[in-house]
């Protein structure tokens, strides 16, 4: 990561209250739209100026894929006549010089923190050739000199143009911090890079870490794929001794997790976690803090428990994970995304087009959610509202507490339904009906102690069955709900337009508020059914040879519904 790099490459806030609300309040007051939801894309080493520094004007030359801004895009701090006569770089470097789509593969420019420092040289920003790659890299890859003044615009970068036109972007940016990587995610987490403990036998060269701050690239302790002996880790290594972000939420009951894409172990054998050779332990920065890593990447126990670190995943997940978590109507509130290496924008790792089919892709699924998609139902009944007469306020005050109880409620139902349905797909219900016809079948002509046995199998066997067929009903159930509720907030939404009946409108939520609260009731007491049915293996237990215990009294085993 570069000086004046645009850590953030993407945030998109859900605007209502799906889940666990992080409401977050200017000095006056709530916000009219309460953010509630936090999504930041943290991609590599380009600077704002790399991508934007013509904004909104692009080239269009024949060929290229144009890019036309909207009349009233206001202008933005790049650039501009005054910058560009008056470059402090003109004698060492020379103007900045466009990049055309064909050069979308680029050799790295050096964002190490003693060159760094030397371009910015005290303030004057004077010398940036000095983070220019010095000669070509391969091949394949554009080189020229003073790459690191050279720009792409709008007919390369089209989907973040695109992106700008709509949201808004910090044009005034300037990171807090010199350097690569690792310094680059651990002042994302922390605000600094101090405070350390090497491993022990390890010793750490000065141009990695000085006066107790990393400030170099280094691999993390807690992490199985980041230590030398495995193939895609290397000495030395280090663990953070501070908090971080991640501790701070936890402290403040917020839902959180950090989502890599390559984070998912291949392997697992000794205790000891393999991954993929594109995997990239720098990547994966919550792995330097001993309270927030995942050593041996444990995947999430269900999809209920991700973002609450109630299990070994502790915060840490692959990619995937966060679109089952969406999927089940738990969507942390605040979520971290990193892309795999080819699709972080990384030069000589991949290219602007990469990265952004990567960006798209992703802000795409999250917006087609069912979680986004009834946010911005509820986002336009509240600006609706907002619009209205005085009454129409007060109204609207009113009714604020119920809508919010109303989501969590659908988001509560959208997390059983994805439990449900779990459970139904991972149980073979022809399977369990097959192995108790075979145990009837024989039972007859079992030896005595056998049948016991087989009997309590068979009501083992009965009751997994038994709940197979009541989640089966209680899914369709609990789905017909969750569509109720999204039906109903639209009609809301189309008569906010008009507000001509707030007291239909008052009556249709209390309706779907009672309706929903049915229906958690039902799925409550379908949870409470099969936790009493647990068979009570005492029969079971006692089949041993009782000559030969010495025990006063068998063990209770209880086996999970």
């Amino acid at each position: 990561m570069r000086r004046f790099l645009i850590s953030v490459a993407s945030v998109a806030a859900l605007l209502c209250n799906l889940a666990v609300p992080l409401q977050v309040r200017a000095a006056g007051g709530q916000t009219a739209t309460p953010i509630t939801h936090l999504v930041i894309i943290f991609d590599e080493n380009n600077s704002f100026d790399h991508y934007f520094g013509t904004y909104p004007v692009a080239l269009n030359r024949p060929g290229e894929t144009p890019f036309h801004a909207a009349a009233d895009t206001p202008a933005i701090n790049g650039l501009t006549p005054t910058l560009l006569n008056n470059n402090p770089n003109l004698a060492n470097a020379g103007n900045p010089m466009r990049l055309s789509p064909s050069e979308g593969s680029t050799c790295d420019n050096i964002n190490k923190y003693t060159p760094e420092q030397e371009a910015f040289d005290n303030g004057l920003l004077d010398k940036f050739n000095i983070t220019s790659v010095a000669a070509e890299c391969g091949s394949g890859f554009f080189f020229a000199p003073n790459l690191a003044m050279y720009y792409y615009d709008g007919n390369t970068v089209t989907a973040l143009w695109n992106y700008a036109q709509h949201f808004a972007m910090s044009d005034n940016f300037f990171d807090s911090e010199f350097g690569g990587t690792v310094e680059g995610h651990l002042n994302l987490l922390s605000g600094q890079t101090n405070g350390l403990v090497v491993m022990s036998g390890e010793t750490v060269a000065s141009t990695v870490v000085s006066n107790g701050t990393v400030i170099n690239n280094i691999n993390p302790i807690s992490d199985d794929c980041a230590l030398p002996t495995s193939p895609t880790g290397s000495s030395p290594n280090i663990s953070m001794t501070g908090n971080n972000i991640g501790n701070l939420l936890n402290a403040a009951k917020v839902t959180w997790g950090w989502f890599y894409d390559g984070f998912a172990r291949t392997g697992f054998s000794g205790g000891v976690a393999t991954c993929s050779s594109l995997y990239n332990p720098h990547y994966a920065p919550f792995n330097y803090y001993p309270s927030t890593s995942n050593p041996h990447h444990t995947p999430p126990s269900s999809p209920a428990a991700i973002g609450t670190g109630a299990d070994a995943a502790n915060h840490n997940y692959d990619l995937s994970n966060l679109w089952e978590a969406i999927d089940a109507g738990n969507m942390p509130a605040v979520t971290f995304i990193k892309a795999s290496s080819p699709n972080t924008g990384h030069p000589m790792d991949g290219t602007p087009l990469q990265e952004q089919t990567f960006l798209v892709n992703t802000i795409n699924r999250l917006m087609q959610s069912r979680y986004w998609k009834l946010g911005e139902v509820c986002s336009s009944i509240h600006n609706n509202f907002n619009q209205l007469s005085t009454t129409s306020q007060i109204f609207l005050q009113q009714m604020d507490g119920r809508l919010s109880g109303l989501l969590n409620g659908y988001a509560r139902l959208l997390l059983a339904a994805a439990q449900q349905q779990q459970y139904l797909r991972s149980t073979d219900q022809n399977e369990i009906k097959r192995e108790v016809a075979t145990l009837q079948k024989s039972l007859s002509s079992d030896p005595p102690r056998v049948q016991e046995i087989n009997k309590k199998r068979i009501e083992i066997l009965s009751k997994r069955l038994e709940k197979y067929d009541k989640l089966c009903e209680n899914r369709k159930v609990v789905d017909a709900q969750c569509s109720a509720v999204e039906d109903v907030l639209h009609l809301i939404r189309d008569q906010s337009v008009t507000m001509r009946d707030p007291q239909q409108i008052s009556d249709q939520l209390d309706n779907l508020v009672k309706d929903v609260e049915e229906t958690e009731q039902t799925v409550q007491q379908v949870e409470a059914i099969f936790s009493d049915l647990t068979p009570d293996m005492e029969g079971i237990m006692s089949m041993d040879d009782t000559s030969t215990s010495t025990s006063s009294a068998p063990n209770r085993t209880r086996i999970p519904s």
